[in-house]
């Protein structure tokens, strides 16, 4: 069983740098997108740096962005 609980912002984006996603960069608003091109395809993940830690349902918004399930996120987070 996987221990769900806030994750910050610098905990989030190492994940994503970790599966490959790249920020853009900003254009005039305060949250960052960052993306990913593979063979699955694109992907896009808004991340606001201002809500966090985020909690469990923003969490699962982003995740669900970046093609990501819980248990998968929480066990690459741990790796990290």
């Amino acid at each position: 069983m996987v221990k769900e609980r806030p994750v910050t912002h610098k905990e989030f984006t190492a994940v994503l740098k970790h599966l490959g996603f790249e920020a853009r960069p900003q254009k005039g608003t305060s949250h960052v997108q960052w993306v990913l091109e593979d063979a699955s395809g694109f992907r896009k993940v808004t991340v606001d740096e201002h809500n966090s830690p985020y909690h469990r349902r923003m969490l699962s918004l982003m995740m669900a962005q970046a093609g990501l399930g819980k248990k998968d996120f929480f066990t690459l987070l741990e790796k990290i």
